[in-house]
């Protein structure tokens, strides 16, 4: 039985632990010392991924930035970017490329220019390399009626999700990935080790590949063979633990393709995917569906502190189920990076913030700082979560439920409780 067979066998079993964290500028600076540091952090993480027979096909590692749009040559107010696996076999690639150009062409979507990913195949242990997918970034002109960032973001989201379901009606089945696509971050990820990421992929030993944050994540998942697709981060978020109501919550989203008129496969896909696969689609769902702008509200309704009675959560909850297990959560859209534990609390989450610098982690001496320049460093408790806003620096705490917007106001959920006289 070869890889593939193996894999179609295990893919309803996903479970995992593994490491994960980010780092971020608060002044706003842009440097290639963000990018290093964070793999840095990934490879002290190693003893939390896991690898195969080879020894050198790991469960996957990965890094989620900012796009580096000036080593590009591209404008960032300008452009999306991206990032592909397509299927390896030239004619399948062709195929592949084809029903994408034509799916975003329909939405006035142009795609303007194709890169090859520079990588370097010989790092790569033999299970790794029989299950290479075609790897290629593709850049996107912002069509003239999207006038904001924003409202291309939401627009490419569209366009992929029918990308998606297209591929698979043509008979391309889970060897088209949109590993990332967005106006604002980028993800590299393979299936190799901490330490042989950045040997695969050159261009994160680019000096002019800079970022002010970096997300890492280096896998371990326990009875499933892992493929490429699955190594995170995913476009939104990464996930160090388990969802363990995995397939109530699919049932459910699969129940709301139907009451909002969407096609098989369009909010979630069916098949194939892990347990953070799954939540990171609901949470892009989320996020471009929804009238909810704010990615750590939208973490807070998903993944729910325990006891809270106020009006936020109780309207949230009849809209949306809890996505419950153990978990740590990293994300960013490219306007917030932040982290949120579970309810429970049983995946560790360890801060520190300098000066300049936030650092999270699950667990403590990812990073190697200097304890005299550390202001100051905790743990995230259960239920709750921490955001960083990328234009501001600003580093907070709070509960979504109380910041500014949401304090004190009313969620009326609009139902009247009804008494009936006992017969």
């Amino acid at each position: 039985m070869n890889q593939k067979e193996l894999l179609q066998l295990s893919e309803q079993e996903e479970r995992s632990a593994c490491g994960v964290g980010f780092l971020v500028n608060l002044k706003q600076e842009r440097s290639h010392d963000v990018l290093v540091q964070s793999l840095r952090a990934m490879e002290c993480v190693e003893h939390r991924g896991a690898c195969s027979w080879d020894n050198l096909t790991g469960d996957g590692s990965g890094i989620l930035t900012e796009i580096p749009f000036e080593m590009f040559g591209y404008d960032r107010d300008e452009f999306a970017v991206a990032f592909l696996f397509t299927p390896s076999d030239p004619e399948r690639k062709a195929k592949a490329i084809q029903i994408f150009e034509e799916t975003f062409r329909f939405y006035d979507l142009d795609i303007y220019d194709y890169r090859a990913v520079p990588t370097n195949d010989s790092v790569l242990g033999p299970i790794a390399k029989e299950l290479l997918p075609g790897m290629v970034q593709a850049f996107i002109k912002r069509p003239p009626h999207c006038r904001t960032r924003a409202s291309f973001d939401k627009l490419l989201y569209q366009a992929r999700q029918v990308t998606r379901i297209k591929q698979k009606e043509k008979g391309i089945i889970k060897e088209f990935f949109f590993v990332s696509i967005s106006t604002h971050t980028i993800v590299y990820k393979a299936l190799t080790r901490a330490s042989d990421l950045v040997r695969f992929y050159p261009d994160l030993t680019n000096p002019e590949f800079k970022t002010q944050y970096a997300l890492f994540h280096r896998r371990f998942s326990t009875n499933t063979v892992t493929a490429w697709d699955k190594v995170q981060p995913f476009r939104l978020l990464a996930h160090n633990g388990e969802i363990n109501t995995i397939s109530g919550n699919r049932s459910w989203a699969h129940s709301r393709e139907k009451d909002m008129g969407l096609r098989k496969d369009e909010l979630l896909t069916r098949t194939g995917v892990s347990d953070t696969g799954s939540l990171n689609e609901m949470v892009e769902s989320l996020l471009y569906r929804s009238t909810l702008p704010d990615l750590d509200e939208i973490l807070a309704i998903t993944v729910p502190p325990a006891g809270r009675k106020d009006s936020f959560y109780k309207l949230w909850s009849r809209g949306l189920e809890p996505w419950d297990g153990p978990a740590l959560l990293s994300f960013t859209d490219g306007i917030r990076i932040g982290a949120r534990l579970d309810r429970n609390g049983f995946r560790p989450c360890r801060w520190a913030m300098t000066q300049d610098t936030f650092y999270l982690s699950s667990e403590a001496g990812s990073f190697q700082l200097d304890e005299t320049e550390i202001r100051k460093k905790g743990s995230l408790r259960a239920g709750r979560g921490v955001t960083v806003h990328l234009e501001t620096g600003r580093v907070s705490f709070e509960d979504p439920a109380q910041n500014a917007k949401n304090y004190g106001a009313t969620f009326d959920p609009r139902l009247i409780a009804c008494v009936y006289p006992d017969d």
